[in-house]
Order: structure tokens, then C-alpha cells, then sequence
């Protein structure tokens, strides 16, 4: 009866513990489901999981600890050493330096020390290039840091696209499947031939292909945008739709090219970066220069020993055998097998190539800049075409759709006009959409926030 009973209340808790696992499960997804990413939140996961980024940290802390090695070559070196010797038979005792026939079980100290006084200011320049170098690795974890964002922003960008695509899709389906309606009134009462009916409904089955066309390039724009978050894609994921009707969007002329550019030198830190490397560069051939002068060094050391053969304590021996030593030591290099020169122009060549980098960093961001302002005027005009191209569509659409009501024209006649209509719709929604890319990208070379 025992038994039963633990066996009982065993298979109890089992349930208890399934039901358990199973409601925490069944929460975790419902959240899962339930969460909408804003613009802000996809930035922040994308910055934490992106593995260039990650990488970039790890090597600046690596250019930190070299500068943290360099500095500490200013500070003199100490070694510390013993040994212990057994010598059998007759050997020559080295305190005493006389020959005895014993075994002798000797033990020697020492300590050194080493202080570099002048090394063609090789240290100097090492600590100030490592110094320039993590700097340049700073920024260009920032670069790093902004192009993502502005990725994930384009990329957040395209699935409100997409979602619009989607909303204008479903509208002309409801739109054409109203007309199919009306279009079988009108054929029952005799008003329009059965042809027209065939033709709406070809209209209809067409308009239904356009939407799920939309709603593929919006689960698209999703596993894209999941994907620049280093998330595993989920059919679940959504992000929060802000409301973009009233977005004010900066007019072309209230900024010009050039003040662009002028504010994006200032700013972008692939700018700063390139010249920083100039500057390392330029230190590097300080440090190659400086083998060509000669090394000052200073040394010092101090030992002592003991051994069994004498009588002597220990600490006696200690004071007995003390040795200290203080050298200076100058090395002037005469020839080395062209290893200084070749290296010496080496860092020249670099110099110059770093030159020519920041050089064209800056020609690259310039050219970028009055590509993306010309495309900025180019979809601000498109925009305000495709306003008034959707004015007149519309007047005309409705205009149709009250005349093919009445039977004054055919199916074809007023497809043509609802195409027109809703092509009108689909290409305003491109233009504001690929206004506002523009907008936001200057904003970006500008280091202006990218907000909604």
C-alpha cells in the first residue's frame, strides 16, 4: 500500500511539473508573438549581436593593452635568479678558488635590473603611434556602429514600404470585388453584357495576385531586416508602424551640398579615422628613423653565493660573497645589411599611402553626398509629379466608375481607369517612400539622429 501510494503521488508531481513547463512555454510565445519592434530596438539588438562590431571591440582592447605594454617600456626592467650546483670528487672550490676533494653542494643569487636611457625616442613614438591607433579603432567602431544603423533604419524603412504595398493591395481587391458585385446587379438587370462580368473578374483574380505578391515582399522585407538584427527569422516578428502622414521631410533647398559636406568632415569618423592613420603612419616613421641614432642603457646588478666546503654560516657567506655591479652601455649602429633604411622607407611608402587613403575617404564621401542630394531632388520632384498624377487618375477613376454604373461604358474602359488609379496610388507610395530614404541618408551624413 506504500508503494502505491509513492508511485501515486510521483505520477502526480510528473503532471504538475508537464503542466508547469507547458504554461511557461505557452507565455514565452504569446510574448514572443505579442512584442513589435520599434526602430529604436532593432538598432540596439543589431549593434549587440553584429559580430564586426564585437570583433572591433575585442581589437580595440587588444590596441589598448599594446599601449599599456609600450608606456610600461619607460619603467626599468628587474630579474631575479638562483641555482643550485652538487660538484663530486676533486673540483675547484669558486669562493675560495682552491681544489678539494669532497663533494660540494654550492648556491648562488642573484638580481638585474635594466633601464633604457636613450633609444632614438623609439618609446616615445611607439606609446604616441599606439595611442593614435586606438583612437583610429574608436572610430572606426563608430563607423561601424552608424553604418549599421543606417542599414537597419533602411531596412525598418522597407517594411513600412512594404506594409503600405500590402494596404493598397487589399484596397483594390475590396475595390474590384465590390464592382464584381454590382457588375453581377447590373448584368442580371440587363444594363451590361455578361462580357463585362468575365472582365472584372479577371480584374479581381489579377488584383489578388498583386496582393500576395505584396504580402511575400513584406515577409521579405522581414527575414531581411531580421536578418541585419541577427535574429533567427520568425513568421511571428513585427515592428511598430508610426504614423509617417505628417513626417516633415527637409526641402532641397533648405540645405545645399556643400554645407553638407563641410558638417559631414566634421562629423563622420571615417573622416578622423583616415587622418589619424595618417598621424600613425607618420609616428611609425618616427620609430623607424630612430634606429638609426645610437642606444643609451643603463644596467645594475647584485649577487652573492655560498657553499658547503667553507665553514662559514650561511649569512656570513651571504656578506662574504656579495657582488654589485652599475654599467652604462652605448651601441652605435654602423651597418646592418640595409635592415634601418629599407625599413625607413617602408614607413614613407605607408605615409604616403595613408595620405592617399584619407584623401579618397574624403573625395568618396563628397561624391556620395552630391549623389545622394541629386537623388533627394530627383525624388522630391517624382513625389510632387505622382501627387498630382494621382489627382487627376482619381478624378478620372471616379468619373469611370460612376459612367460604367450607368452602362455608358465598357468593363475594359473602366479597368483602364482603375489601373491608372491604382498604379497612381502604388507609385505615390514609392516616391514618399524613397523620398524619405533620401532625406534620412543625408541626415546620416550629417551625424543628425534618424528618428520618426
Amino acid at each position: 500500500m506504500r508503494t502505491f501510494f509513492l508511485l501515486h503521488n510521483n505520477r502526480i508531481m510528473m503532471r504538475i511539473i508537464i503542466i508547469f513547463f507547458l504554461v511557461c512555454f505557452s507565455v514565452n510565445l504569446v510574448i514572443s508573438q505579442d512584442k513589435k519592434w520599434t526602430l529604436s530596438g532593432c538598432i540596439d539588438r543589431a549593434l549587440q549581436e553584429n559580430t564586426t562590431v564585437n570583433q572591433r571591440k575585442f581589437t580595440n582592447n587588444v590596441t589598448e593593452l599594446t599601449l599599456e605594454q609600450s608606456k610600461a617600456a619607460r619603467i626599468p626592467t628587474l630579474s631575479g635568479s638562483t641555482g643550485q650546483g652538487f660538484n663530486f670528487g676533486r673540483s675547484l672550490d669558486p669562493y675560495t678558488n682552491t681544489y678539494i676533494a669532497q663533494n660540494v653542494a654550492s648556491s648562488n643569487f642573484s638580481m638585474s635590473s635594466n633601464l633604457s636611457l636613450f633609444t632614438g625616442f623609439q618609446i616615445v613614438n611607439t606609446i604616441k603611434k599606439n595611442e593614435i591607433d586606438l583612437k583610429a579603432g574608436t572610430l572606426d567602431l563608430e563607423k561601424t556602429k552608424k553604418d549599421i544603423t543606417l542599414n537597419v533604419t533602411l531596412a525598418y524603412l522597407q517594411v513600412l514600404f512594404a506594409y503600405e504595398q500590402v494596404e493598397n493591395a487589399k484596397s483594390q481587391v475590396e475595390s474590384t470585388q465590390s464592382q464584381v458585385d454590382k457588375t453581377h446587379i447590373l448584368v442580371n438587370a440587363g444594363t451590361l453584357p455578361i462580357g463585362s462580368l468575365y472582365t472584372v473578374e479577371a480584374q479581381l483574380a489579377t488584383d489578388k495576385y498583386t496582393m500576395v505578391n505584396a504580402e511575400n515582399q513584406l515577409s521579405i522585407s522581414k527575414v531581411n531586416l531580421m536578418q541585419l538584427m541577427e535574429l533567427p527569422v520568425d513568421p511571428a516578428f513585427d515592428i511598430i508602424r508610426p504614423d509617417l502622414a505628417n513626417i516633415v521631410i527637409n526641402a532641397p533647398n533648405e540645405i545645399i551640398p556643400d554645407s553638407i559636406y563641410a558638417k559631414a568632415l566634421q562629423v563622420q569618423p571615417d573622416v578622423a579615422s583616415s587622418e589619424l592613420k595618417v598621424a600613425s603612419a607618420e609616428a611609425n616613421l618616427k620609430i623607424s628613423k630612430g634606429s638609426l641614432y645610437p642606444r643609451l642603457s643603463l644596467s645594475t646588478g647584485i649577487s652573492s653565493a655560498y657553499s658547503d666546503a667553507r665553514s662559514r654560516t650561511f649569512d656570513q657567506q651571504l656578506k662574504d660573497n656579495l657582488s654589485q655591479s652599475v654599467r652604462f652601455s652605448l651601441s652605435i649602429p654602423i651597418f646592418n645589411q640595409k635592415q634601418v633604411s629599407t625599413s625607413i622607407q617602408k614607413s614613407q611608402i605607408n605615409v604616403y599611402t595613408s595620405q592617399l587613403n584619407a584623401l579618397d575617404t574624403k573625395n568618396q564621401l563628397r561624391k556620395s553626398i552630391e549623389q545622394a542630394y541629386n537623388d533627394m531632388i530627383a525624388a522630391q520632384h517624382n513625389y510632387d509629379a505622382v501627387q498630382n498624377q494621382l489627382i487627376s487618375t482619381e478624378t478620372s477613376y471616379n468619373d469611370s466608375k460612376r459612367k460604367y454604373e450607368l452602362g455608358m461604358i465598357t468593363a475594359t474602359d473602366y479597368l483602364i481607369a482603375k489601373n491608372n488609379y491604382s498604379n497612381a496610388v502604388s507609385n505615390l507610395i514609392k516616391a514618399k517612400y524613397n523620398y524619405l530614404f533620401m532625406n534620412k541618408i543625408l541626415d546620416f551624413y550629417q551625424g543628425n539622429s534618424i528618428e520618426f
